[in-house]
């Protein structure tokens, strides 16, 4: 008789902050280019996204943006 092992998949390792600070900042431009208001330091923070970390990541962000955003015509 065949006996199969069981054994449990290693867990998927987790995203790290930067990858999910830089992922939430685009998908937060997204959201406000496509609704057609401009990204400004205001609409950063009622969001609640620090400046500071607007900053930092400021440039993977908008990469990420602009590869994840598709305007339907």
């Amino acid at each position: 008789m065949i006996e199969f092992a069981t054994t449990t998949p290693p867990p998927a390792p987790r995203p790290s902050c930067r990858h999910i600070a830089v992922g939430r900042l685009a998908d937060i431009i997204c959201e406000l280019q496509g609704s057609g208001e401009p990204v400004t330091e205001e609409e950063l923070t009622a969001r609640n996204i620090p400046l500071s970390i607007a900053t930092r990541y400021r440039d993977q962000a908008l990469e990420a943006a602009r590869r994840n955003f598709v305007k339907q015509v």
